[in-house]
């Protein structure tokens, strides 16, 4: 390694692609804002988070109890590159 080098301040790179995000759409049931809420699973199958429950809280105050399928949209992607950054992860 050269001394004189900066890629030690690097941060490390990882891939993990056991890991899938997932981005899940809702709408504020009073003023109409979206909603969205990640979360991360070792399962790329969108269908079992279709039964899982979420709390939503807009930021009118609004607050639901509502289930995956109630979603407008569900997003998934691998996790790929996830940078390493002093015991914290950044995506």
């Amino acid at each position: 390694m050269d001394p004189h080098s900066d890629s030690s301040r690097e941060p490390a790179q990882r891939s993990d692609p056991k890991l899938y995000a997932h981005t899940l759409r809702f709408r504020c049931g009073a003023c109409k804002e979206p909603l969205a809420l990640s979360f991360k699973s070792a399962d790329r199958n969108p269908e079992k988070s279709a039964v899982s429950v979420f709390y939503l809280l807009c930021e009118c105050r609004w607050l639901k109890r509502a289930l995956g399928m109630e979603a407008v949209g569900h997003d998934v992607s691998p996790c790929g590159g996830v940078r390493e950054e002093k015991g914290k992860a950044f995506w």
